[in-house]
């Protein structure tokens, strides 16, 4: 099944901005009265979520047929996507 959501890679350039499909989207994407590092944060996880989505289709998957994924590769999956949705 297809997603409707703009294909990725989706990520943040230096300045905090958030570009999707090659094009920057916004750097502001949360009220204004929100302090920079909750603004950071919401672009890092905005970022992050096509990633995101992929991991819990695999989680998903996994817990319904577990022979057919190994533990040790969504594992590390996993661990790579909350880094980069975490910002870490």
């Amino acid at each position: 099944m297809r997603s409707k959501h703009t294909s990725g890679p989706w990520s943040v350039e230096y300045d905090g901005s958030l570009v999707i499909g090659g094009q920057i989207i916004g750097k502001d994407l949360a009220p204004d009265s929100a302090p920079a590092d909750e603004q950071a944060a919401n672009i890092r996880l905005i970022a992050a979520s096509p990633e995101l989505l992929l991991v819990a289709q695999a989680a998903y998957a996994y817990l319904c047929f577990p022979e057919h994924l190994k533990s040790d590769q969504l594992k590390n999956e996993l661990q790579k996507v909350l880094e980069k949705a975490r910002g870490a």
